[in-house]
């Protein structure tokens, strides 16, 4: 029997998932070492997109960049509250009880909980639902999380979630909002994530895809994505990227999807212009302040007439009090910060309130600064029921730095949140200096009357393309389009926020090899004879020649430290010369032979630092990389042979990774043979510690002692660690998986006649220290249509990718028992059990599909979230982005 009760127990929540929690690169020993109050981060993210305004799952990438384990991590929302009838009524289907957290903005939080240890050197996945946005709407959520230290000290870190609406019609395969800052100092390392989006027709394929660096050695995919797999119209997939800082000056990373679309003859490839690449600026600072801003909703005076937003610092210098100032042209700042110091690291935030005193819709600029100077800038907009239009224009990106004569495409997104349209719309662009703009394309309805004019339809948004070609002459400048059209006989015209940019020419350095998710590490036999090398590419990606002044290493402590050496190397870079654009050198580092009478253990790190200016203006710059080296004494040591991984295709390295996916039904395994090649001692006590093996890969046999075990390895003796993927558990970790790669060889430790050992760094025969791992699956993203709808039918189907190799891939829909009147219709795809109205679909099937009929039960404007619970048929592998779902039904 239906219990009206029921529905109070949800509200809105499109998605339950597990974390996904990885280990790092580093021994998890629990040393006595103080944190720093910057040990745990979260991963600055640009804004996230909120499809046709349907709620979006999303991932926060919480990261530990500490040699020790944290536990004990709360997490919190602004105007957050613990939803325990939620978390009840869900159980109740089966799902995994979730400490769920929603802000007064319907922002989720839904596994916070999974996330509340963080391994040494690891990172957890924090799942996030944004909330349902209206027609061109945008919003922010300030996610805060608190821990103790090993000695009992709080602390805290905040970050900032910008969502905003986008229609799937205006987008082809794209980076979304695509501008985000980088910030830390020269040689750390830090990660962001953006979101790439397949728009288009409804069951549209992009296959082939891929994602391409131009500043691979400072910017490369670290998690989340896999370069060849497909992406399905409706998916929105979060990429994190690692960052390193190599050099000593600002500068831009730009990634690029590109796709192969196998419906065109001879899989052309087709470079992507809309809205497509992504840009991080990276941004180096030994201190200095760096503020993220939230997005300000637009204010409906029909029901409010505030909006609020949050600030942080994730600079490395605190922010005074007052220093921060607030302008617009229209409406009044309830506050602005005043008095709060902003702390560096983002240790805290504050708030800024904004109140409109008019009735009539409108808008106005918001400027930041920061010390006077202008740090960021917003729209605060607001509406009502009156049929006026109400227009705001937003580019693809807010700053960047371009060359003489360079030409570079920009979109403008234009979103009419009035209730009237702007009829007989024309658009005109300034570009502020010698620059020239074309306009390229549009996706906004023509006008019936005029060729050149178009209509912005009421809560609408659509977008337009230029083409800005920058002048001659060095210098700044921005760019502005107007839009301007009439409604009801008055006339209006709307300006975008600006797109700032700098023509300058200067050289850029940067590493290929290695890439910034590699890390470089030497180790070496102490025999008199070993030596290691490893050759550095550097690149010249700027748009001058690079006057290289010198290059050296720095940094070294120890007796036997590694040297440069590039006797009889191709291309070797100069010590003093020029290195022209787009052009490339090598340099060699060396590390050995060392004596072999050493008898300790030696490791440190040394810093390659490479000098150099040109272009204009002039300014001296330096490159810079570590490089970690392990000289090991010739008594005792572990070497194992290159790793085995059978049935699994590549070689393990980092141009040709392992490689596997979910279709395939047959256990991948990876064995690694350990081997004792000293002449004197047999390893005794020997372990091998798997505790930071990468979430997704355990430990599934072998004869090598692990955990609380120990065994002896004789003299010229050996034993197997076989790793395997578990492929169920990477059913919930996302669409693709790298694994945190590279994955580091399993350290070891032992004893000998001669004392105790311990070999952090593993090398095998072939000189590596660790090996490369890509896993693929399925991704089927469930879509209701229409949601949130009022009358009538909503409709289920599903976008899937990266189904190829599958024999079989069925998915079961339950969780609508006692809350519907009538049994759904299915496809022919699917099957409906008439009991208790659950489903299954064949995903491998041509329209997999169930219609699902709103009851009539409800009185006038109650609203209900009728659930949709999504399992996997038993042994299939796949992502199922989103296991719970609500159709959101009020009744009219």
């Amino acid at each position: 029997m239906f219990s009206y009760k029921r529905f109070i127990y949800c509200t809105l929540l499109t998605i339950v998932l597990t974390a996904c929690s990885g280990s790092g690169n580093n021994s998890s020993s629990q040393g006595q070492v103080t944190l720093e109050a910057t040990a745990i981060r979260i991963d600055n993210t640009s804004a996230v997109p909120v499809v046709n305004g349907g709620s979006t799952p999303g991932v926060l990438y919480i990261r530990n960049y500490s040699n020790l384990d944290i536990h004990n991590i709360s997490y919190s929302l602004d105007s957050s509250t613990d939803y325990e009838i939620w978390q009840k009524a869900i159980k109740k289907l089966g799902v995994k009880y979730q400490a769920i957290k929603e802000n007064s903005s319907h922002f989720i939080l839904l596994n916070p909980e999974e996330c509340s240890t963080i391994k040494a050197n690891g990172y957890c996945q924090l799942k996030f639902n944004t909330p349902v946005l209206s027609v061109g709407n945008k919003g922010s959520s300030l996610i805060s999380l608190q821990y103790n230290d090993h000695q009992g000290k709080l602390h805290s870190y905040s970050q900032i979630v910008n969502y905003q609406y986008i229609d799937m019609k205006n987008i082809t395969l794209a980076f979304f909002n695509a501008s985000l800052n980088a910030v830390a100092r020269q040689g750390e390392t830090r990660y962001v994530v953006s979101y790439l989006i397949a728009g288009g027709e409804s069951g549209s394929v992009y296959n082939q895809v891929s994602i391409n660096s131009d500043n691979s050695g400072q910017a490369s995919i670290k998690n989340g994505f896999v370069n060849g797999q497909q992406i399905a119209a409706g998916q929105v997939i979060p990429i994190e990227v690692a960052v390193k800082f190599t050099g000593n000056t600002a500068t831009t990373a730009v990634l690029s999807p590109s796709y192969v679309n196998t419906n065109q003859s001879g899989y052309q490839n087709k470079s992507l212009t809309l809205n497509s690449d992504l840009f991080i600026n990276i941004i180096p600072s030994q201190s200095d302040s760096n503020l993220i801003f939230g997005d300000t909703p637009i204010i409906n005076l029909m029901q409010e007439s505030t909006a609020t937003i949050s600030i942080v610092n994730i600079g490395n210098k605190d922010v005074s009090g007052g220093s921060i100032g607030v302008t617009l042209s229209e409406g009044v700042v309830s506050n602005n910060c005043t008095g709060v110091v902003l702390l560096a690291n983002a240790q805290n935030s504050c708030n800024i309130t904004y109140r409109v005193t008019q009735y009539m819709p409108g808008s106005s600029q918001i400027i930041y600064t920061l010390n006077g100077i202008e740090a960021g800038n917003d729209l605060l907009i607001w509406t009502n029921d009156k049929p006026y239009p109400n227009i705001y224009i937003t580019p693809s990106v807010s700053n960047i730095s371009l060359t003489r004569n360079e030409t570079q495409v920009f979109i403008f997104t234009i979103n009419n949140v009035g209730n009237a349209p702007l009829n007989n719309v024309t658009f005109s662009y300034d570009s502020g200096g010698s620059g020239r703009v074309v306009q390229t394309g549009s996706s906004c309805q023509k006008s019936s009357s005029s060729s050149n004019a178009y209509v912005i339809s009421p809560l609408s948004q659509c977008s337009v393309s230029i083409n800005f070609t920058s002048g001659s002459s060095y210098g700044s400048g921005a760019i502005v389009m107007r839009l301007s059209g009439d409604y009801n006989g008055t006339s209006y015209t709307f300006t975008s926020s600006p797109i700032r940019y700098n023509i300058t020419e200067a050289p850029i350095l940067t590493f290929t090899h290695p890439t910034a998710s590699e890390n470089v590490n030497l180790v070496v036999m102490a025999n008199g004879a070993n030596y290691v090398s490893y050759i550095f590419h550097v690149v010249n990606i700027g748009s001058a020649p690079a006057e290289i002044s010198g290059y050296t290493l720095e940094g070294t402590s120890t007796s036997h430290v590694p040297h440069i050496d590039n006797a009889l190397l191709d291309d070797p870079c100069p010590q003093s010369g020029i290195l022209p654009k787009n052009a490339g050198c090598n340099i060699r580092v060396i590390y050995g032979p060392e004596p072999a009478n050493l008898t300790i253990n030696e490791n440190g790190i040394t810093n390659l630092v490479i000098n150099y200016g040109g272009g204009y203006p002039n300014v001296a710059k330096n490159l810079s990389v570590p490089i970690n080296y392990l000289l090991k004494e010739n008594d005792s040591s572990i070497a194992p042979v290159p790793v085995d991984a059978g049935n699994l295709a590549g070689e393990g390295t980092f141009d040709s990774p392992f490689e596997t996916n979910g279709a395939d039904t047959a256990d991948s395994l990876i064995t690694l043979t350990y081997t004792n090649p000293s002449v004197n001692y047999p390893m005794l006590d020997f372990n091998i510690d798997t505790n930071n093996l990468p979430r997704g890969l355990v430990v599934a046999g072998g004869n090598c002692p692990t955990g609380a075990n120990v065994s002896t390895i004789p003299i010229n003796g050996s034993c197997n660690l076989i790793l395997k993927l578990d492929k169920a558990d990477l059913a919930i970790m996302g669409a693709s998986n790298t694994f945190n790669s590279p994955i580091p060889y399993p350290p070891a430790s032992w004893n000998t006649a001669a004392g105790f050992y311990e070999q952090p760094q593993v090398e095998d025969t072939n000189g590596n220290t660790s090996f490369y791992l890509e896993y693929t699956q399925a991704v089927i993203t469930p879509i209701i249509t229409p949601n949130p709808l009022s009358s009538g039918t909503a409709t289920l189907s599903f976008a899937t990718s990266n189904t190829a190799g599958y024999g079989a891939l069925n998915i079961n829909v339950s969780g609508v028992s006692n809350w519907l009147e009538t049994v759904p219709v299915a496809s022919a795809d699917c099957s409906v059990n008439g009991a208790d109205y659950s489903a299954s679909c064949n995903l491998l099937g041509a329209l997999p599909g169930i219609t699902y009929f709103m009851p009539n039960y409800l009185q006038s404007g109650d609203k209900a979230y009728i659930p949709l619970y999504f399992t996997l048929s038993s042994g299939e592998y796949a992502y199922i982005d989103g296991t719970l779902k609500f159709i959101e039904y009020t009744q009219p």
